[in-house]
């Protein structure tokens, strides 16, 4: 199922996995708005981009914002959304009101976007979780469950929106300005972790999973799945 001329929409297109995503599309002649919150990082990426991808402000954790900018985008073939809504933290020393949010963006957000958006029935919504739901990490646990509730909501929307296929893709450790957060000490230890134990033998990129949530608007017959990109992390 090719994907030229179709509208794709990718929410959090600014930068990361998702400019990724939007770099591979207009390379398949599709049609590409994204996303962001920040003006600046949407200016950037259209000077990175050109004038093939329209830009639109939107915060994910506002009801109002999504309503608007997607009564303003109309009917669309693909949507993709790549909220963050990472928190880092020990339970004992989190900062509950900074999960609440990173909840809010991460899985609110979702739930915000498949309620407002409007996708053509031979389209696709795809959302962006992470391994963590499989595998959590200490320190991360927030994160994790955030992801393990997209990953849910994926795979129940897929019936609720049905003929519109839902799934979620699931990365590993992608080398993206996310992971910033982490301490330098601990980001430096699972990159090179990283790199001796996955059987690809490297830590992923962006475009890596671009080209998943691609070939998930192109495949007509997947849906309510959750695709695990992870480098074969699963397996060990």
């Amino acid at each position: 199922m090719s994907i030229t001329g179709k509208k794709v929409v990718i929410v959090g297109g600014s930068s990361g996995i998702g400019l990724s995503t939007a770099k591979l599309a207009i390379a398949q002649g599709a049609e590409v708005k994204i996303g962001s919150r920040s003006a600046d990082k949407l200016n950037s990426a259209k000077t990175d981009l050109g004038n093939s991808v329209d830009t639109f402000e939107i915060d994910v954790s506002r009801d109002e914002s999504v309503a608007s900018a997607f009564a303003t985008i109309g009917k669309c073939d693909h949507v993709v959304c790549t909220a963050p809504g990472a928190t880092v933290g020990a339970v004992k020393e989190l900062d509950i009101q900074a999960a609440q949010n990173g909840l809010n963006a991460k899985f609110w957000g979702c739930v915000r976007v498949a309620k407002y958006s409007d996708i053509d029935s031979s389209g696709s919504l795809t959302f962006l979780s992470g391994q963590m739901a499989r595998r959590p990490i200490k320190n991360l646990l927030a994160g994790a469950a955030a992801n393990a509730a997209v990953d849910v909501l994926a795979r129940g929307l897929a019936a609720e929106l049905a003929p519109v296929r839902v799934n979620s893709v699931s990365p590993g450790f992608i080398d993206t300005a996310l992971h910033s957060r982490l301490p330098k000490e601990e980001l430096e230890r699972r990159i090179e972790e990283a790199k001796k134990t996955l059987p690809v033998g490297r830590v992923g990129h962006p475009d890596d999973i671009g080209m998943m949530i691609i070939h998930i608007m192109q495949n007509g017959f997947l849906t309510g799945a959750v695709v695990e990109v992870d480098g074969g992390r699963a397996v060990l």
